[in-house]
């Protein structure tokens, strides 16, 4: 992000203008829970690609 936030998900859909990723938001006391985000490109500085098995 351009002020430097760090986000981590995993990306749903991609397309000319934003990504789509589903983000796991855990809240003091309570469990993980899923919210979908866009983000659009001109919003990202930097992107990197984990894969996991």
């Amino acid at each position: 992000m351009d002020d430097n936030t760090k986000i981590e998900g995993t990306l749903l859909a991609a397309d000319e203008t934003k990504i789509s990723i589903l983000q796991k938001v855990k809240e003091k006391g309570k469990k993980a829970q899923e919210v979908e985000k866009e983000l659009p490109f001109d919003q990202i500085k930097a992107t990197k690609v984990v894969i996991s098995f």
